[in-house]
Parts: structure tokens; C-alpha cells; sequence
């Protein structure tokens, strides 16, 4: 007899059930996370006399740390095939500067910065092995970190405990993803090639759709100068775009769903921000298309999901890196932010059509 027909409805229960578990993990962690890191940097900032140039260097060195190396830590991690182990050690790192930060703030947060990116691009990696091909268990482990930083960044500086209480929490954590399965094989599922693979002009124009989202979505927060109430609900939108995001276009096909939601959010993006239950509703449309484009891009690099995964959240720096700069206040202009939308959804939308093997893509079926 086949084994594939021994497989039983119980089996396959059992293994869906270790599937949210382990999604659940990666996502709780990816929140503790982002909520530890901005409260370490928010409350080094607000403790210590920096002058302005400090405090800006320090940020520009942290999101360098937690992001800009991102793709060389992917790297070694597809090359060693440890996933788990950078996971679980981000969080072991992360957690260790909750006790240094008072007596070496600089350090600390160059620390958390690099646990930061160890995480990312292990659990990104085992998230994406979840659901082979497919938007939403990237979509929902993405999802909390939005949450965690505005957490972090609002409350932090005012609840001495908060970092303390998420580096405990991110222990437990790191040994949870260390039990949580093994490591995707170094050509797992997800990367292994289709008929025909994503060209190098597809994965540009999906990164440059990348870069113009952070820049608007950043710059729309600022100019929303929302209160901690206000900016909270910018977060739940947020996450609730990219986990809806990512549901949605395994449901109904990739490119109605990023495209669609991203074309409904041009005049939300661009106009609404003076109202925050407007901008909420923009913001939530915005970032619908955040699996999509994550595992479009995975696929054009057959065998490096943790590099595919840090090449992304590179681009996420690169494009929230102007809104600190001069050009921060030009880009608060309406029409600019509608001008951009209008480029990163053209930007999308060519990308998606022009990727290799079309329809299963536009399905998200896999290969």
C-alpha cells in the first residue's frame, strides 16, 4: 500500500494544530521582539542628555544593526541551515540588553539591534516553510510586529518593567522555537523552483513597491500626529492589513487582492491622514500586500529564504531612512504621498504579471 494513503484525517488535524502552535510562537516572539528593542532605544533616548545629532545617529545605527544586516545574516543562516537556532538565539540576545541598558545604553542597543535581525531572519524563514507558497502564515507572523513597536515606543520610556517583562518572556520564547520542529531543508518547499524562476526585474520592481510603502506608511504616521491611542489603532490596522493580507490572496488570487487593496488606499494614504479612523482604514489597505510581495520575492531566491526575508526588511530601512532627513517634510505633502502610492502599486501590479509562471502565482497555489 501507498504510505501516502495511511495518512488519516487524525494525522493531518495533528498537523495543522503543530502548525498554528508553531506560528503562534514565531508571532507572539516577533511582537516581544519589537516591543523590547523600542523600548530599550526610547528609553535610552528619553534617560540621557543625547544632543540631536546623537539621538539620530543612535536610531540610524539601530535600524543598521536590526535591519541593514539583515541579508548577511540570512545568508549564513541558509548556508548553516539554522533557522531555529538564529530565532531562538534573537531572542536570547534581545533579551540579555534589558539588564545592560542602564549601565552601557550604547552597547545594549547595538545588541538588541542584532538580535533583532538574527530573529527576523530565522523566524521569517521557518514562517514561511509553514505554508509552502503560500501568504498567510508570513502574513500573520509579520502582522504583531507593528503592535510591538508602538508598544514599545509609546510605553516604555513610562513602564520601567516593560522591557524586563518582555526579555523574560522572549527566554521562554527562544526555548519554545528551539522545541517548535526542525529546520527547513536548505531547498525546502517554498524555494524550490517553478517551470520558469522570478527574474532579476521582478524582484527589483517588487523591492522598489517595498521601499515606496515604508516611506508613505512612515510618513503617514508622522503627519497623522496621531495620540497613543490614535497611534495604537495606526498599529492594529497594520497588522490587521498584512494578516488579512496574506488570508485573503490564498483565498481569492495574489494580484486582486495586493493590487486591488493597494489601488483602494491611494487616496486613504494620500489624503486621510488629518483623520486617524481614515488614515486607520488606509493604512489597514496599505499593507495587505506585505505576504504577497514577501513570498513572490522568496521564490526568486530558489534555496535562501532567510536571505529573501532580510532583503525585504532592508528595503523597509532604505525606505523609512528620507523620512529623518530634510526630505522628512517634503514628503508630508499630499500630492508626493499620492504620487508614490501610485508607483508602488504600478510597481506591484507590473512585478505580479511579469513573474514567472503567472497563474499559479495570481492563485497561490504551489508549483
Amino acid at each position: 500500500m501507498d504510505i501516502a494513503c495511511r495518512t488519516t484525517p487524525r494525522a493531518a488535524t495533528t498537523a495543522t494544530e503543530n502548525t498554528g502552535r508553531s506560528l503562534a510562537a514565531y508571532s507572539v516572539a516577533h511582537f516581544l521582539i519589537d516591543a523590547s528593542c523600542a523600548a530599550i532605544l526610547f528609553k535610552t533616548l528619553t534617560q540621557h542628555d543625547f544632543s540631536a545629532l546623537a539621538a539620530w545617529s543612535l536610531v540610524m545605527a539601530y535600524d543598521f544593526l536590526a535591519f541593514g544586516i539583515q541579508p548577511f545574516v540570512g545568508f549564513a543562516v541558509d548556508r548553516k541551515n539554522s533557522a531555529r537556532l538564529a530565532a531562538a538565539g534573537g531572542c536570547l540576545l534581545t533579551a540579555l540588553p534589558v539588564l545592560t541598558v542602564g549601565v552601557f545604553p550604547v552597547s545594549s542597543i547595538c545588541v538588541a539591534g542584532v538580535g533583532n535581525a538574527m530573529f527576523h531572519v530565522g523566524a521569517g524563514s521557518l514562517s514561511l516553510n509553514l505554508t509552502p507558497k503560500r501568504c498567510a502564515a508570513p502574513g500573520i507572523f509579520i502582522a504583531p510586529g507593528a503592535l510591538g513597536l508602538v508598544l514599545g515606543v509609546t510605553m516604555g520610556p513610562q513602564m520601567p518593567l516593560l522591557p524586563f517583562v518582555t526579555g523574560a518572556l522572549l527566554l521562554v520564547a527562544g526555548a519554545v522555537i528551539l522545541r517548535s520542529g526542525a529546520d527547513p531543508a536548505p531547498r525546502s518547499k517554498i524555494t524550490e523552483p517553478c517551470e520558469s524562476t522570478i527574474s532579476d526585474a521582478v524582484i527589483v520592481l517588487l523591492l522598489f513597491s517595498t521601499v515606496i510603502r515604508s516611506l508613505v506608511g512612515l510618513t503617514a504616521v508622522i503627519a497623522a500626529k496621531p495620540t497613543v491611542s490614535g497611534a495604537m489603532l495606526l498599529a492594529l490596522a497594520a497588522a490587521v492589513g498584512k494578516a488579512s493580507g496574506g488570508i485573503l490572496a490564498d483565498r481569492y488570487g495574489w494580484k486582486p487582492a495586493a493590487v486591488g487593496a493597494l489601488l483602494i488606499s491611494i487616496p486613504l494614504m494620500s489624503f486621510g491622514s488629518p483623520i486617524v479612523y481614515v488614515a486607520a482604514l488606509g493604512m489597514l489597505l496599505f499593507q495587505m500586500p506585505t505576504g504577497v510581495i514577501l513570498v513572490t520575492i522568496v521564490a526568486g531566491f530558489p534555496g535562501k529564504p532567510a536571505f529573501a526575508f532580510g532583503m525585504t526588511c532592508l528595503a523597509l530601512m532604505a525606505g523609512a531612512f528620507p523620512v529623518f532627513t530634510q526630505f522628512g517634510e517634503i514628503l508630508r505633502d499630499p500630492w508626493i504621498a499620492f504620487g508614490l502610492v501610485v508607483a508602488s502599486t504600478a510597481a506591484l501590479w507590473i512585478g505580479l504579471r511579469s513573474a514567472a509562471a503567472p497563474t499559479k502565482l495570481s492563485t497561490g497555489q504551489a508549483c
